[in-house]
């Protein structure tokens, strides 16, 4: 396992903690419902209309929106919903539908792992999600014995992370 799966582990888990999830079944949820567009059958028959009065395609909403063509520190999944305007809305789609579904441990788990996939392109961290929460439970267990220990404890987690950050969000 490598670095960037552990501290994604890491900060799923920290995350985890924080929402006070507990005992997250590892399990995919089904598809997502489509009835979570943001825009529903009769906008994008209207959207589709108003094109066709212009002479344009639908397909014609597909081009190039960055202004920077490069795709370093770009996601997969934010620059096909940039180029691609159809997929941009199904992907938000599933996220409204994640959202929703996220009423419980399991779905703010399944939120949350579908928020790594966007972050850093990982297919499924959910059982990352399991091993990291196994030994940050174990470490927390043999390392916090006050309550003033829980600090110490959050400090030196959080610490783990800032090198991954620091990757991840500079140039």
């Amino acid at each position: 396992m490598n670095k960037v799966h552990v501290l994604t582990g890491l900060l799923i888990v920290l995350l985890a903690l924080c929402l006070g999830f507990d005992n997250v079944d590892v399990a995919a949820l089904d598809a997502a419902a489509t009835d979570y567009s943001p825009l529903g059958a009769q906008d994008k028959e209207q959207l589709r209309q108003m094109l066709a009065e212009l002479d344009l395609q639908p397909e014609f909403l597909n081009f190039e929106r960055d202004w920077d063509l490069s795709t370093y520190g770009k996601s997969p999944w934010h620059l096909a919903a940039l180029q691609n305007a159809y997929q941009g809305l199904n992907q938000l789609g599933h996220i409204r539908a994640l959202c929703a579904e996220a009423t419980d441990q399991q779905g703010l788990a399944e939120l949350l792992n579908h928020f790594s996939y966007i972050a850093w392109n990982l297919p499924d961290a959910m059982l990352l999600y399991a091993d990291a929460k196994k030994h940050y439970q174990q470490r927390f267990a043999s390392s916090v014995k006050r309550p003033k220990d829980i600090f110490g404890f959050y400090e030196s987690s959080m610490q783990q992370l800032v090198p991954t950050f620091a990757e991840t969000f500079s140039l």
